[in-house]
């Protein structure tokens, strides 16, 4: 029984974050509301580099392929950009609403220095190196 009430108490969100202080939490709120607000000014930024190039349309071929290069890299930009703004408006959320720092794949908690190190992280470690596929030496 005890073992049992020990490992419920492990999955209760408030366990998660209880080794970050409230303070942290403002400070890693602040972090990621800051953070937000450079995604979607890169986001936009992107976005009007892309269609200057379009406007652009003036150019003999090698121009040409070089400008689409360039639009390229900066689509995959804004959709790395796009990704990370989801998952740090998927961090404030769970600040919100109480589950930040709960594994969203095991529900044990994430652990304080890896979300002072990556506070948009969603996954503990385990949870994280179990879902990716192996390295290749």
């Amino acid at each position: 029984m005890n073992d049992q009430r020990t490992r419920d108490d492990a999955l209760r969100p408030e366990k998660a974050v209880d080794a970050l202080r409230p303070a942290d939490l403002e400070e890693i709120s602040a972090e990621l509301t800051e953070r937000a607000g450079q995604l979607r000014e890169e986001i936009t930024a992107s976005d009007e580099a892309v269609a200057a190039l379009r406007a652009d349309c003036d150019l003999d071929a090698a121009d040409a392929g070089t400008k689409i290069a360039a639009a390229q890299q900066l689509r995959a930009r804004r959709d790395e950009a796009h990704g990370l703004l989801q998952q740090t408006l998927g961090a404030l959320d769970r600040l919100r609403n109480g589950t930040f720092g709960v594994c969203t794949s095991c529900g044990r908690p994430v652990g304080a220095a890896r979300l002072r190190a990556v506070p948009h992280a969603e996954r503990c470690i385990a949870c994280t190196r179990t879902s990716e596929p192996p390295r290749s030496r």
